[in-house]
């Protein structure tokens, strides 16, 4: 599971509330863990899951991350509530330097995720290890880009760091600009660049329309599973030949996340993409709607690729892009993490276009720094 729907797509998980079957408002674990008790489907379940891999886990607030093990340590079997997480293995994935905790600022008096009594008691303690994993991946092939990023994570960035990465957009056109995937703040304004993008392609739009399938008779069942689907996938899809996508789903050989430009289209039927020298068809696939009570509600079958000009910050979190353009002017960004999480998604410097990029945006968390400390 995942806090967004974002992240939880790039693992094929559910969000945190969609898994527990809960609102954001529901923030007592008396209550939460009252409400399960009366949906059986999904107390059986809870019960009965064994292993619980959490991805991006510092976005997480900390009351939320103490609700989660009370709630899954009391659905355990009697024998084992005396267990941290009622003796299930648990996974959790992410680094506090990049966003941090939702709805939680720095400043906040309420506790990160790896500030709770839970975190002590359960993970770093005799039940739990903590594992800083030292391997390189993203940036293996740009090694001058890695040690960059490594100092920009820690707030420790030099002048130099700073003229290397601005000058990367030096003599650029703005066509070679809009050519790389923008960053962008809002969904609004991802939505009206890509309008204006569609619209500059000379080749006719192809539209894909989504099948759904509803299995459930109620109609307030029904109204849920298609409200669920509107906001998982679009109804509607357009491509051109020459527009820039991102993969949404695994094809083949392509990862999630993975960027391409649109070679063919053949209405209904598949768009064929060049992803990096790679020519895939990618044909509609289904996307399912499951209830809190792990019932399968609807489906919708989709075409698993998103236009790729812009994305925002949380819907490229855990991307890995091939070229990325960053105009650190145009927005803002003295939060936390952001301008490392924002550079960390491309892959070379080679693909990266930076403007506008001052020591005074790039913000480190004080308590991410103090956690990592504490494991020396």
């Amino acid at each position: 599971m995942a806090w967004t729907w974002a992240a939880a797509g790039q693992i094929d998980g559910q969000s945190y509330h969609s898994h527990l079957g809960i609102s954001t408002t529901d923030c007592s674990k008396e209550h939460t863990l009252e409400l399960l008790m009366k949906k059986p489907r999904l107390r059986t379940r809870l019960e009965q899951s064994r292993v619980v891999v959490v991805d991006e886990a510092p976005t997480f607030p900390g009351r939320h991350f103490t609700q989660l093990e009370f709630v899954l340590r009391s659905l355990s079997p009697a024998h084992m509530q005396g267990e941290p997480w009622g003796g299930r293995q648990v996974l959790l994935a992410g680094d506090p330097h990049q966003l941090g905790p939702v709805m939680q600022e720095e400043n906040s008096r309420e506790l990160f995720m790896y500030e709770t009594p839970t975190w002590r008691q359960t993970v770093s303690s005799v039940w739990g290890t903590v594992f800083q994993l030292p391997g390189v991946h993203r940036h293996a092939g740009d090694l001058v880009l890695l040690q960059v990023l490594h100092r920009i994570r820690l707030g420790e960035q030099t002048d130099a760091d700073i003229a290397l990465l601005n000058a990367t957009s030096a003599g650029v056109s703005n066509a070679e600009w809009d050519q790389r995937t923008q960053v962008r703040a809002t969904n609004v304004a991802v939505d009206a660049l890509h309008d204006a993008r569609m619209a500059q392609l000379p080749a006719p739009a192809v539209e894909f329309r989504a099948t759904d399938t509803v299995l459930v008779t109620h109609p307030a069942r029904q109204r849920y599973a298609l409200s669920k689907l509107a906001g998982m996938v679009a109804a509607s899809k357009e491509f051109k030949v020459g527009a820039v996508v991102i993969s949404t789903r695994r094809v083949e050989s392509v990862p999630p996340g993975k960027q391409g430009t649109v070679t063919s289209v053949a209405a209904g039927v598949y768009v064929e993409c060049d992803f990096g020298g790679e020519v895939v068809r990618v044909q509609p696939q289904a996307f399912d709607v499951v209830d809190n009570c792990g019932e399968k509600l609807a489906s919708r079958t989709q075409i698993p690729l998103v236009l790729g000009w812009a994305v925002t910050m949380h819907r490229c979190q855990g991307m890995t892009l091939d070229s990325l353009a960053i105009d650190f002017s145009k927005q803002m960004w003295r939060k936390q993490g952001l301008v490392y999480s924002g550079l960390s998604r491309c892959c070379t410097l080679r693909g990266l276009l930076v403007r506008g990029l001052r020591h005074e945006l790039i913000v480190v968390s004080a308590r991410a720094t103090r956690f990592y400390a504490s494991l020396r």
